[in-house]
């Protein structure tokens, strides 16, 4: 897991404080800040080629993966550890699908096709679940996913979010430049 905010000493470097602000504890499983660390870090190795990123990013993406495996739902809580009845995070299940394709390039790129179609199966079967139950068709609703949490602790959740609709289309978009889908 990951921490959502980490206050270092400016003058040391030592760490002060781990913690989170979106999340339900800090020792818990923020959905998003879960995907959006597997994000930064496949990005930050698709920009440098250090393995180190790339390393990281797989532990991230399997352990987002291992905490929605406990879920049938399919769609991720907006945090792993919050207790029953509680809210999902579709912008989270977004985000981490297309990271999950950047990790599929990733491998792809080193020769990986094992990894390449792990990921890339994960991305669809997550963009799938999300689409069959929360894609919006009702021109009353102003977004395409429902069920979005931006700040469940201070009460935004259940609700659409534009970074979740932009990375739900972004997912789309490379699954076709991938020849993973059709449009029809």
């Amino acid at each position: 897991s990951s921490y959502h905010v980490v206050d270092y000493n400016q003058y040391s470097g030592e760490v002060m404080r781990q913690y989170t602000a979106q999340g339900f504890a800090d020792w818990s499983t923020w959905s998003r800040g879960q995907a959006w660390g597997t994000y930064g870090f496949v990005t930050m190795y698709l920009r440098t080629g250090e393995s180190h990123y790339l390393d990281t990013a797989k532990r991230m993406g399997q352990r987002w993966l291992s905490r929605l495996a406990e879920d049938p739902s399919g769609v991720p809580k907006w945090d792993f550890d919050a207790p029953e009845p509680t809210s999902r995070d579709t912008s989270a299940a977004a985000i981490i699908s297309v990271a999950f394709l950047y990790l599929a390039q990733a491998e792809t790129s080193r020769g990986n096709s094992t990894g390449a179609i792990h990921w890339s199966n994960n991305a669809i079967r997550v963009v799938s679940t999300t689409a069959d139950r929360y894609f919006q068709e009702s021109p009353s609703w102003e977004a395409i996913l429902s069920d979005g949490t931006s700040n469940h602790p201070i009460n935004i959740f259940d609700t659409g979010i534009v970074y979740g609709d932009y990375y739900f289309v972004k997912a789309g978009n490379m699954m076709v430049e991938m020849g993973l889908m059709k449009c029809q």
